[in-house]
């Protein structure tokens, strides 16, 4: 019976666990199933990544491949030091998918000693301690104060906007604090009324009494009524007290102030404080005002201004640090500017202008001033650049080096406006309009230069020189000479260098029609050269013939054809001198090629004499003269203005036979003279 009962209970046992297997093996395979095995990428690679919440385990270290993620929708979490935490949406259903990640570096600020002063300092960001100098700290984009503190030293304040992937390096020189005297301020509704300090005279108020002893001193307004108003006050060395007296009445005008300071600052008007750099103020009194800037470890500095109705008044000013030197006198530098992100500048300082010291702490050299300025644009959304970095968005108003600078307004489908300057520090803003050109047009200062380019290329434009006619202009010459009486010739400007023209003529005897093309050179403006191609043909009128052609002409002959025809082609070499733009002076040398037929002749001794001529090319007496003869010219042209141009041309033949067609114009019984000249008008248009 024992044994039944062990057998009975090692069934049950196998069963159980054979029960068990079953289930875990169903659980795998199911959870299997809802799984899909995936790749996970990351750019740089060595992210850490998470699913859906950073509180989960990690699923590794970029790359992964064939990790197995739940089906569905989900979030991967990139993790990776010194680079943005990127969360990226996916959707988990393809096996094997690919998901991938580009990581953004982290902005990150260094700050490092550039003297023993700063050496074992402490730095702060937006008021989080980081340790001594020199501490590295990576943030997200965005504004933050960097603070430098050592005991005995001025406070190193500097503003600074980063952005992502960018690392602004900040070398510091902390100033040593010497605070032995103080100052007043001497406000009030009693403006433009004389101010004394324990008896001494100290202008008119409202007014700022600096270099002050410490202690108790007598104020006084002296109205010119003989009235005498005292105010007693005790000054703090380091410190400014304040002398008050009265309020000023309301008035119905009012005025904007705008100020910047190249450190965080208090900004203090007649004495009362408004807030700090940059102070954007409405609603202020018209009148003259006392604005005062303060920073720990700073000499206060103030200003006088005049506040204009409706008109902002933009007040810039630069504080000191005082240093403690060997002989005991103040010597300073103007620390790094801060970075105005009212104004919409990012920051790009990176290494504080400040006076750099000697090991003995005296002043070794010193570095230049900031000043304000001021960038307006004709359209919105374009960005400041300075030297190649990024400023912000314009309009501009900050803080910069003084020095020389490359400022460039950038907006996507406009020319960059790119401006060279100078800046020197001055009290008042420095102002740069700028208008941006749209891409592919031009500005108006380019049209009008092009215009008078243009104009100037119209005006020394000349028809005869070798040069070829600017593009786009044509020119019409009408002249008068030998052996045309008259001739019209039209030219065009294709190209550069190219040019076409067309040219009429009338001999009495016959009209001429002419084709011709000029490819030009002009290496210097002195001097051009071309290479001219001419061709053409003429017609004149018939005659009867005469009772004597008749009777000798040969059997089958028709003696009554005597026409006037001719056709040419030239090739001419030219050579011009130009006078700046008041004209040209050409020579050129040609081949010239004619086919004639002139069989005008009214008697037997002109047939004979026509017959001689005309059987120098053929041997006909009524045939073509075929000739190839060199020419020599030469033309003076000058510029009237911008219209009219006057010339002469002057032509003779160095080589070959006179032309028949160009003898006996007049009935004298005289040949080709062979020397050509013209005068003329050309109008350009």
């Amino acid at each position: 019976m024992a044994m039944g009962i062990r057998t009975g209970l090692f069934g049950t046992v196998c069963g159980a666990l054979a029960l068990m297997g079953v289930v875990v093996s169903a659980s795998v395979a199911q959870a299997q199933s809802s799984t899909i095995p995936v790749n996970i990428q990351s750019d740089p690679a060595g992210a850490a990544v998470y699913l859906d919440t950073l509180s989960s385990v990690s699923l590794g270290v970029t790359p992964m491949e064939r990790v197995r993620l739940p089906r569905g929708s989900h979030q991967l979490i990139f993790v990776l030091d010194e680079y943005a935490h990127f969360t990226l949406p996916i959707r988990v259903v393809r096996y094997r998918e690919t998901f991938r990640a580009t990581l953004q570096r982290l902005a990150a600020i260094e700050v490092n000693a550039a003297g023993e002063s700063a050496t074992g300092a402490v730095v702060s960001v937006n008021g989080e301690l980081l340790g001594p100098v020199p501490v590295r700290k990576t943030l997200d984009a965005g504004r933050y104060l960097v603070e430098v503190k050592r005991e005995g030293y001025g406070t190193f304040s500097q503003w600074m906007d980063v952005r992502l992937g960018q690392t602004v390096t900040l070398p510091v020189i902390l100033e040593k604090v010497a605070e032995d005297k103080g100052s007043v301020l001497v406000s009030g509704a009693y403006q433009g009324t004389p101010v004394f300090l324990d008896g001494a005279s100290h202008g008119v108020a409202p007014t700022v009494i600096d270099g002050v002893a410490p202690g108790p001193h007598v104020v006084e307004l002296r109205p010119l009524d003989g009235m005498m108003i005292r105010q007693e006050v005790f000054v703090t060395p380091g410190q400014r007290a304040t002398a008050h007296f009265g309020t000023a009445e309301p008035q119905a005008q009012e005025g904007k102030i705008r100020v910047l300071c190249n450190v965080a600052a208090d900004v203090l008007i007649d004495g009362v404080i408004h807030g700090g750099t940059p102070l954007e103020l409405d609603g202020l009194e018209v009148g003259e005002h006392i604005v005062e800037l303060r920073a720990e470890g700073y000499a206060s500095k103030q200003q006088r201004i005049r506040i204009e109705q409706g008109e902002r008044t933009l007040v810039s000013m630069q504080l000191v640090a005082a240093v403690e030197g060997l002989a005991g006198g103040p010597v300073g530098g103007p620390m790094a500017a801060p970075v105005d992100t009212a104004a919409g500048v990012a920051g790009t300082a990176q290494v504080a202008d400040v006076a750099v010291l000697d090991s003995d702490g005296a002043a070794s050299q010193e570095v230049p001033s900031r000043t304000a300025i001021s960038v307006t644009v004709d359209v919105g959304g374009a960005e400041l650049w300075l030297n190649g970095r990024y400023l912000g968005p314009v309009p501009y108003e900050g803080v910069l080096p003084t020095g020389p600078h490359r400022l460039e307004v950038r907006r996507e489908g406009y020319r960059t406006h790119v401006r060279q300057v100078q800046l020197t520090y001055s009290e008042v803003p420095r102002e740069f309009q700028v208008e941006l050109i749209r891409e592919g047009e031009l500005s108006s200062e380019e049209a009008e230069r092009g215009e008078i380019r243009r104009f100037r290329q119209s005006r020394a434009a000349v028809s005869h020189a070798a040069a070829a006619i600017p593009q786009d202009q044509a020119v019409l010459d009408m002249s008068l000479g030998w052996p045309y009486a008259a001739e019209a010739r039209l030219g065009v400007g294709i190209f550069d260098n190219l040019e076409g023209g067309f040219a009429v003529r009338s001999l009495f005897r016959l009209t001429e029609f002419e084709a011709r093309a000029k490819l030009a050179a002009r290496p210097i403006r002195q001097v051009s050269g071309a290479v001219q191609a001419r061709i053409g043909g003429g017609l004149g009128p018939s005659r009867d013939a005469t009772r004597t052609e008749v009777m000798l002409a040969p059997m089958g002959e028709d003696p009554s054809e005597h026409n006037v025809n001719s056709f040419f082609a030239s090739l001419e070499l030219l050579g011009s001198l130009h006078f700046s733009e008041e004209g040209a002076f050409t020579l050129w040398i040609a081949e010239d090629f004619s086919t004639d037929r002139y069989d005008w002749a009214e008697d037997d001794a002109k047939t004979l004499v026509v017959s001689d001529v005309s059987g120098a090319g053929t041997g006909g007496r009524d045939g073509r003269q075929n000739l190839a003869r060199v020419r020599f010219g030469g033309a003076l042209e000058l510029v009237i203005n911008r219209h009219w141009n006057a010339w002469g041309v002057l032509e003779g033949i160095l080589l070959g036979k006179g032309r028949a067609i160009y003898g006996d114009a007049f009935r004298l019984g005289l040949g080709d003279s062979e020397l050509y000249y013209r005068a003329g008008l050309t109008y350009k248009f």
